[in-house]
């Protein structure tokens, strides 16, 4: 990890912890998304006081953290967020990296002693095609003028699935939670992280996770996972004066790769 075996990567924590505690940052998110937990209404990404992924991450035992990054290689994006309830809380985490993305989930074992449940896709090497996404619609807002309104998106993007309701996509095997955030996407974002995968060829494993403010989010990814294909997005969000969420302007990098093999430690 670039912040040492198993660190909370880059920033730090202490910049993480600080914002925590000023109460300027939020986070609400499922490292391992699954199907009903927490759907966004409405196209909004809901936010709520919880521990930050630097936090969370520190909490993994180190071998699982040395497991996570001896399967991603070379690191691309990250999360945790604690899962369970007290006093048995524990972390979950995903970890994307240049060979691959690796999921630690905590599970118990048949004596009930707690384990955690490591599972990767390998990447091919040389397969990761990269796509820059930078969406800047103008205002909906009733009145807005036309000299305060925003620049237009720098590129047109074609009808599609974008921000709203996720009934417009269709995509087999993404985790409903999952599946509601990536319809408040650019459409353009939305189609590139939702095309490879099929019927015959579902999504395996899917998740999310956010961290900002009511108008900024400084940190987000999305991924997902198949046995052929893993896509996954990362970047930030803000709301501008006189938007909403259906009109947040996004900065994003999706990236394709080629799965090579599942593994599960």
């Amino acid at each position: 990890m670039t912040a040492g075996a198993g660190g909370p990567g880059p920033g730090g924590p202490g910049r993480e912890l600080q914002l925590r505690l000023s109460r300027l940052v939020r986070r609400r998110g499922s490292a391992l998304a699954r199907a009903g937990d927490g759907l966004p209404a409405h196209g909004r990404l809901p936010l709520g006081p919880n521990p930050l992924r630097g936090e969370c991450y520190a909490a993994l035992p180190r071998p699982v953290a040395h497991q996570l990054e001896a399967l991603a290689g070379p690191r691309i994006e990250w999360w945790a967020a604690m899962t369970g309830r007290a006093p048995s809380r524990r972390p979950e985490a995903v970890l994307i990296g240049q060979d691959g993305a690796a999921f630690a989930e905590p599970r118990v074992n048949s004596a009930h002693e707690p384990i955690y449940v490591i599972s990767g896709f390998a990447f091919a090497a040389g397969s990761l095609v990269r796509e820059d996404v930078v969406s800047r619609p103008a205002a909906s807002s009733p009145g807005l003028g036309p000299r305060s309104a925003p620049q237009p998106v720098p590129e047109p993007e074609p009808p599609g699935p974008g921000p709203g309701p996720a009934g417009a996509l269709a995509v087999p095997g993404i985790g409903a939670a999952t599946l509601e955030v990536v319809a408040t996407l650019p459409p353009r974002a939305a189609r590139l992280l939702t095309a490879p995968f099929t019927a015959e060829h579902p999504v395996l494993r899917s998740g999310y996770h956010y961290e900002g403010g009511d108008h900024r989010l400084d940190m987000f990814g999305v991924v997902l996972a198949g046995a052929r294909h893993a896509t996954f997005a990362t970047g930030s969000r803000v709301v501008p004066h006189s938007h909403t969420e259906r009109t947040a302007h996004w900065a994003l990098t999706c990236i394709r790769a080629d799965v090579t093999r599942l593994i599960e430690v």
